[in-house]
């Protein structure tokens, strides 16, 4: 019985920090706030040497919220001139792959706090998976979102991105790849919320499916092609 309280306790507590804020996409016609990204990955395509990613941060809470953005990249495969954070009027240098703002936003109930993230490329072909988490005032994590971009003319040298499907079974036990396209030496990570890589793959079937045996939390599993993004999920397992 005590423990049955102690998961419901948890449970309501991650319910109210998944309400705290929402992350929208922003482009020249505003924000998309019918499109919730929180929890889920944005796969975005790019062949410009710099690129601008722009979203909102929205207070959904009952009160006002300090909120402070924190950037991490947990994987990459490319050559960079500079990169930019700016958090509504602030912009900074990031120092580091994972990086928090060092000033806070204070937002009103329903106030939308804008995050902008540019990236200055050196050459093609290149790829970065990043995490954009929304932190309280006191630093815990209240919500995130995860971009995989993909920066090349040509992309994954023709690799058909809808030909890789990632599904999980049997309660995340089991994770299966569909790879329609026949494609060979695709690598299948899995990388836990943090970002440290726990397990890989050579995939050299058509269908593959994995025994993952994972341990109870959250997990990032990603297929790849010469360290060019192919296909992310997050995934539960409990």
């Amino acid at each position: 019985m005590i423990k049955k309280l102690i998961f419901l306790f948890f449970l309501l507590s991650g319910f109210r920090c998944l309400s705290q804020v929402e992350f929208y996409s922003h482009s020249s016609l505003g924000y998309d706030t019918t499109n919730i990204l929180n929890g889920t990955t944005a796969n975005i395509s790019d062949d410009s040497s710099f690129f601008e990613l722009t979203m909102g941060c929205k207070n959904t809470s009952s009160g006002n919220l300090n909120l402070t953005i924190r950037r991490k990249i947990f994987s990459y495969s490319w050559s960079f001139l500079n990169d930019q954070l700016c958090d509504n009027n602030l912009c900074y240098i990031p120092s580091s792959n994972d990086f928090t703002a060092p000033a806070s936003n204070l937002l009103a109930v329903g106030e939308i706090c804008t995050v902008k993230s540019s990236f200055m490329f050196s050459n093609n072909n290149t790829s970065i998976y990043v995490r954009y988490y929304a932190l309280d005032d006191n630093l815990n994590m209240i919500d995130s979102v995860d971009f995989a971009l993909n920066n090349a003319t040509n992309i994954n040298q023709g690799i058909n991105q809808s030909g890789i499907m990632i599904s999980s079974l049997q309660n995340n036990s089991e994770i299966f790849v569909s790879n329609t396209g026949n494609y060979s030496k695709l690598n299948f990570k899995i990388y836990n919320i943090l970002g440290t890589l726990i397990s890989e793959k050579l995939l050299s079937n058509k269908n593959s499916t994995i025994d993952v045996n994972l341990p109870t939390g959250t997990f990032i599993v990603r297929v790849d092609y010469n360290g060019k993004i192919l296909k992310s999920k997050k995934i539960t397992a409990f």
